[in-house]
């Protein structure tokens, strides 16, 4: 991985590399894999989720996870993030995996992912269809924000229907 914008390290917290967008999206779905080249900008860093990956057979939520972990381990940070998944009321869906609420806590919760996202004005998008419907989609997006975007601030939004992602929509 070789960073297109980068901050002189000295040996501070202060962040390592820093890209405008964050585009994560579930590998084992053609049609998102497909729409890697409209996303491959120099100021995005993208990020493929598979799950069942290594002798672990660890699943794609627990991967996402440990791949945040590395990120805030090497200090990149983002001003932004798209989360490229299927999706249901409350819910992504990666490789099998459904991804709510509990997951945010389970894998997410007091690991500094909010380090990935120190700006106030950071957003996190969720394009999958109905991920942001109803009150279960309330509750995931308030979840994904505590975690995220704790103590900066910042928009956690999604979709509440059908939902159909262009890229040039995207942050």
């Amino acid at each position: 991985m070789a960073p297109n914008i980068s901050y002189v390290d000295a040996g501070t917290s202060a962040p390592r590399y820093f890209f405008k967008r964050l585009w994560i999206y579930d590998a084992s779905i053609d049609v998102f894999s497909d729409m890697l080249s409209a996303n491959k900008r120099p100021d995005t860093y993208i990020l493929p989720v598979k799950g069942k990956l290594g002798a672990n057979g660890k699943g794609a939520i627990p991967m996402m996870a440990d791949l945040f972990d590395m990120l805030v381990r090497d200090r990149v940070t983002f001003q932004s993030a798209v989360f490229m998944f299927h999706g249901g009321s409350g819910k992504l869906r990666a490789d099998g995996d459904d991804f709510g609420v509990k997951q945010w806590q389970w894998y997410f919760a007091n690991h500094g992912h909010e380090r990935l996202f120190p700006n106030a004005d950071s957003r996190l998008y969720f394009p999958g269809c109905d991920v942001a419907d109803g009150e279960e989609g309330w509750k995931f997006l308030e979840a994904a924000g505590s975690v995220l975007l704790r103590g900066h601030g910042g928009l956690s939004y999604g979709w509440t229907s059908l939902g159909f992602a262009v890229p040039s929509w995207m942050p």
